[in-house]
């Protein structure tokens, strides 16, 4: 076994892929097939033979963005049960009713009696996958688990369920008097320098544990959470969690092809709160394509972050094996530096900005023109051009006028306010309940990031986003002889499970 990849706050060894066994053309070729299948990749980090050797993050996300990463977080939910067990607090097969004694209701299940913390970690807990959404409908969460109906006998069947996570967070408050995230902050979180951001908890008899859906890390500590378990619970030459617990946690307890028959990628069974992977190893999953995926037998760890729908979640993992984990040899393999090259110039300048020129050979044509539209139900009234150095528009929205100006060539920049739509709000913004100012720097007001680009002679796209949401919307106008039309669309809106249409609208150009 190796020893422990040494960090020191930012600083940590790398080296081209090349160096520990990949070719960086497989990378390429990743990144290729990611844009092509038009794949919104937020960030993507490799760690192999405890070297980085591609670490990034799409503008204008940073390494210490704070991004939600979903039911990913359920692993850092699992580490703090493991730590209870390290110190004699807890055994995996304690009784759920015996540690929330005092939440017991008048009636339960006589099967709820032999429900144990493993069930829980391995979702074999044997209630209805909608008891999560009663439950959260009641004013005392805990009791409501303890008193729904099961459908079987806990321990013997995985059926995804949102509701043990929850019980899961409150078992440090119970046995250690502190909620989830104060007691693993100096076990886990201080000791690798990560910092984990949650909403307080909705649950109004115990206001004081955590709502563990909308964790957040950054693109930087997804990685490292994901490196410790390669480490086998160890980190910078400590052994913070004991290596056999540590290892549970990967393991295939259960079949989970029957639940999952049209997601190829999560049928490989399930450990504590993660998917075994069809390629080996283990990996947290989050929604919309969050993974943390550790793989020993290639000595890789890997993150990567991202907005999508389910069957783009399972392009990127079918991507990520075809190029990534078939291109693995064990021994250091020939550079090719124009690759190395290309490689280290992608990672550089990567981002979620349009694809396309800084200029149009036409765009003197629309410089300075207004165009008009039609009455619509988004007050959007008319937007006037700027196409100079830089692009800006200023449009008169809801009698409000506002003015835009665009970072251009993959850049983007701060603005007040949004163009035409906003990035619409969804069930699932990227940081919920915290006040962006706080976390991210900024002031008061949180600032909308526009980046432009022409896709086309005759086309120019506006990208806006903000750091606090997890979804982008795109604005591409077609200038015509005599009137503009303009395609407003959401690229996907975590939450959202219908389809969210485009709003197309047209005009003419006002008269001089």
């Amino acid at each position: 076994m190796l020893p422990d990849m040494q960090w020191d706050g930012m600083q940590f060894p790398s080296s081209i892929p090349e160096e520990q066994g990949i070719f960086s053309r497989s990378f390429l070729n990743f990144f290729a097939d990611i844009q092509k299948e038009g794949i919104e990749l937020h960030s993507f980090h490799v760690i192999r033979h405890n070297h980085m050797i591609v670490r990034c993050v799409a503008k204008p996300f940073t390494e210490d963005s704070p991004h939600r990463i979903y039911s990913s977080a359920k692993g850092i939910q699992c580490l703090a049960v493991l730590f209870l067990v390290q110190e004699g607090k807890l055994r995996l097969e304690d009784k759920v009713v015996e540690i929330f004694a005092d939440e017991l209701p008048e009636e339960m299940d006589p099967r709820m009696k032999s429900m144990t913390v493993r069930d829980l970690l391995t979702m074999s807990n044997g209630h209805p996958r909608t008891g999560f959404y009663e439950m959260r409908n009641t004013d005392n969460w805990i009791q409501a688990f303890l008193g729904q109906p099961l459908l079987r006998q806990p321990g013997v069947k995985f059926e995804y369920n949102n509701a043990p996570p929850h019980l899961v967070c409150c078992i440090p408050r119970v046995l250690a008097g502190q909620n989830m995230l104060e007691y693993l902050r100096p076990r886990f979180f201080e000791p690798l320098g990560i910092e984990d951001l949650c909403e307080t908890c909705l649950d109004p008899a115990h206001p004081e544990d955590l709502e563990p859906t909308t964790q957040c890390l950054s693109p930087l500590d997804f990685v490292k959470f994901a490196q410790f378990f390669l480490q086998h619970g160890s980190w910078n030459g400590v052994q913070l969690l004991r290596a056999d617990l540590c290892d549970l946690v990967g393991k295939r307890y259960f079949p989970s092809q029957d639940f999952y028959p049209d997601q190829p990628c999560n049928q490989y069974g399930f450990g504590l709160f993660c998917y075994g992977c069809s390629f080996g190893g283990y990996r947290f999953s989050g929604g919309y394509g969050q993974q943390a995926i550790v793989i020993p037998e290639l000595d890789m760890a890997c993150e990567y972050m991202a907005n999508e729908n389910q069957d783009n979640a399972q392009k990127i993992i079918d991507l990520f094996e075809r190029h990534i984990v078939c291109g693995c040899h064990e021994a250091p393999v020939k550079a090719v530096e124009e690759d190395v090259r290309d490689l280290q110039d992608l990672t550089k300048r990567y981002s979620l900005a349009p694809a396309g020129s800084v200029r149009s050979p036409r765009q003197e044509e629309w410089d300075g023109k207004t165009v008009v539209f039609d009455e619509n139900p988004q007050g959007i009234e008319c937007v006037t051009f700027s196409l100079g150095k830089e692009v800006a528009v200023e449009v008169i929205r809801n009698g409000k006028r506002v003015s835009c100006v665009c970072g251009m060539d993959g850049e983007w920049k701060e603005n007040t306010d949004f163009p035409l739509l906003p990035a619409a709000s969804s069930l699932s913004a990227v940081i919920k309940g915290y006040e962006p100012a706080k976390i991210l720097g900024y002031g008061p007001n949180q600032p909308w990031l526009l980046s432009a680009a022409w896709t086309g002679e005759q086309v120019l796209q506006i990208n806006a986003r903000r750091m606090d949401l997890m979804c982008m919307v795109t604005q591409s106008f077609t200038f015509a002889e005599k009137s503009v039309s303009v395609r407003i669309h959401h690229h996907f809106l975590p939450g959202n499970q219908t389809k969210n249409p485009d709003v197309i609208l047209t005009g003419p150009y006002a008269k001089a």
